[in-house]
């Protein structure tokens, strides 16, 4: 069967800095110019599509498309376009030298499906070259998962009790955080055979395209010296950290059954504290903010300036109880029952944990994820 021919990226170049640094969902968002780098991503997308309007050539399309990828390796507007229309011709770049060694202490987790993994093995292995690797996934994933070296694997169906932990969770999207609690209990026993802790943990996933993979020797080094930096990433697809911030998150999953699944915002204070030392890559806009105390903003970036310009007032007014069924500002709802990045936002605004984009893990999910 052969591949349908490449459709394309409406409105990619126009996209709010939110979505771009968080890998979220396109939306279109026409107020906000193209950046130049989003002008030259369409040029480019134009001369493919020339060729295969005039001659059909999806192939020589897609040759220059690869090239211009090659020759522009930090655009992400081409990257996340190319993405939507040929996500089989990107590939991961691996840095060819690193600096970093065991000492630096670095885990590496990979909770969940290894999907794409034909696409960022070959930087995963390069990683365990110097980071310890633990993954938790399932059966149809094991002998690949074993394939990347691990410091230690565990798979779910392979233990009676980690099969009944996740049999009682609703929502398919909570099943990652407990296979991200099951790697941190994996790091701790491996702390405690080995008698030294890690310095820094990072949590990746296999189907998620980073841009610029040589940069995370820099960020990790800056989080070993900053004990204020809380963590960086792309919301909760990939993230990093200090070791004592990241292994919090060990207890995320055991709340999702009771406070995290059917959540009334209502029911929650809001601490714009968190939200002021983040940016938007984790989906603090997401959490609900009474109109009543907020007003009727119409963006982020308008709701964040209502926060900066509010002061004490507003922050006191954030943390206490709100009125029942109040009209709510919410610029990403989400799942109904869990949504799995607002509930993560959620779970770092109360414990005071802030978080910001750092170009070491700017990037996307493959589109093809489902079926790669």
């Amino acid at each position: 069967m052969s591949n349908p021919l490449p459709a394309w990226p409406e409105g990619f170049e126009k996209q709010p800095a939110w979505v771009i640094q968080s890998a979220s969902a396109d939306q279109l968002n026409p107020n906000e110019p193209p950046t130049p780098e989003a002008a030259i991503a369409k040029e480019t997308l134009i001369e493919g599509f020339k060729l295969i309007k005039n001659n059909g050539d999806v192939i020589q399309a897609k040759k220059l498309w690869k090239e211009a990828l090659k020759q522009n390796p930090k655009n992400l507007w081409l990257a996340r376009a190319i993405n939507r229309i040929a996500p089989e011709i990107l590939q991961q770049r691996v840095p060819k030298r690193w600096h970093l060694s065991k000492r630096r202490r670095v885990a590496v987790l990979i909770p969940g499906e290894l999907r794409c993994l034909n696409r960022s093995a070959s930087l995963l292995k390069n990683l365990s070259n110097w980071a310890d690797l633990f993954i938790c996934t399932t059966a149809i994933h094991a002998e690949a998962a074993n394939g990347l070296r691990p410091k230690a694997l565990a798979v779910i169906e392979q233990n009676q009790s980690l099969q009944e932990e996740e049999q009682k969770l609703a929502v398919g999207s909570m099943k990652q955080w407990h296979k991200y609690a099951v790697c941190c209990r994996m790091i701790r026993q491996s702390e405690q055979q080995q008698g030294v802790l890690y310095k820094s943990v990072l949590k990746l996933r296999t189907d998620y395209f980073l841009l610029e993979p040589q940069k995370l020797e820099a960020d990790l080094t800056e989080l070993h010296k900053n004990p204020y930096a809380g963590l960086i990433g792309s919301s909760d697809k990939i993230f990093a950290g200090r070791r004592d911030l990241m292994l919090i998150l060990e207890g995320f999953w055991m709340g999702l059954r009771g406070r995290f699944l059917d959540v009334n915002p209502r029911d929650w204070s809001i601490n714009t504290t968190q939200i002021l030392q983040s940016d938007d890559c984790v989906k603090w806009f997401g959490l609900g903010f009474p109109k009543r105390i907020v007003g009727e903003q119409s963006s982020v970036k308008e709701l964040r300036a209502v926060l900066e310009q509010g002061g004490q007032a507003l922050a006191q007014a954030l943390s206490e109880t709100w009125l029942p069924n109040e009209p709510l500002v919410n610029f990403f709802p989400g799942h109904p029952h869990f949504p799995s990045e607002v509930a993560f936002a959620r779970f770092l605004n109360g414990n005071g944990i802030p978080m910001r984009e750092q170009k070491s893990l700017r990037g996307f999910l493959y589109s093809d994820r489902s079926t790669a």
